[in-house]
């Protein structure tokens, strides 16, 4: 399973609300009618105190490569959402990551309309260590504080 992470920032000259209200009444609909999309959530972000970098983060697991190429991500909208989604977003200050999931703890499944916290976090490894000797020095070292920092 492939999991991709987009997280957009609007242009400036947009009404927060605005991109929001259309991410989720038009573009949503066209992400989950796609073929081969197993999981899709969208997460607001919000930054207490200051202005967040981006306004939102979409994620979409589908079960293979193929998959990918159909999805309507921000600014390759199918039809009339494509002129309104990219006349939104801001793409130069946008990402799309693809990621591979390691589950710590599975926990209980959330529900459609349950609203939990979310933390996303993101690091850079320093130059002097391998990605691998960084992954496992991370897996190892978030699975025992994380796990007992967010019960």
């Amino acid at each position: 399973m492939i999991h991709l992470l987009i997280l957009f920032k609007r242009r400036d000259d947009v009404d927060r609300q605005e991109v929001l209200r259309f991410w989720r009444e038009a573009h949503a609909p066209l992400v989950v009618a796609q073929p081969g999309v197993r999981r899709y959530v969208q997460s607001t972000v919000a930054v207490p105190g200051s202005t967040p970098p981006y306004d939102g983060v979409e994620e979409i697991w589908v079960d293979e490569e193929s998959a990918i190429d159909l999805l309507p991500l921000c600014t390759a909208c199918g039809g009339s959402a494509r002129e309104g989604m990219s006349a939104l977003i801001d793409g130069e200050h946008s990402v799309i990551l693809r990621t591979t999931d390691h589950v710590v703890h599975a926990g209980r499944q959330i529900g459609r309309d349950e609203s939990l916290p979310k933390r996303m976090t993101f690091f850079k490894r320093k130059p002097s260590l391998e990605r691998q000797e960084m992954l496992r020095y991370w897996r190892r070292s978030c699975t025992g504080w994380c796990g007992k920092a967010f019960r």
